[in-house]
């Protein structure tokens, strides 16, 4: 879906604007699906939670480099910078987490 900002409009001339519409209600509708079955497992735990979330936003980061690309430098070194920053927070709260597991005797460890 990112991608379709890339394509000339020319290429997409005779198709309705429904079309990219439904196909993102279709995707958002998959990933709902799959993070509801995922998550619903008895042993879903914090860690879990986590990583699936790191796992978003390193793909929402990696995609955001498409877009950032053909800007201006500071614009660039911003989103590099905060990215950094953010991978920086997650290793933080990961401490925090298997520090939280490890404490708690009732919980399998991260």
């Amino acid at each position: 879906m990112i991608g379709l900002a890339f394509i000339p409009p020319a290429t997409f001339k005779d198709i309705s604007p429904i079309v990219p519409i439904v196909i993102g209600l279709f995707w958002i509708g998959l990933g709902l699906s799959i993070v509801w079955w995922i998550s619903s497992a008895g042993n879903w735990q914090d860690r879990h939670r986590l990583a699936l979330i790191f796992g978003a936003s390193l793909a929402s980061m990696v995609g955001g480099t498409l877009e950032v690309l053909a800007d201006a430098p500071i614009d660039i070194i911003g989103k590099y910078g905060f990215d950094l920053i953010a991978v920086g927070l997650f290793i933080w709260l990961t401490i925090v987490v298997r520090k939280q597991v490890m404490q708690s005797p009732n919980q399998n460890s991260v």
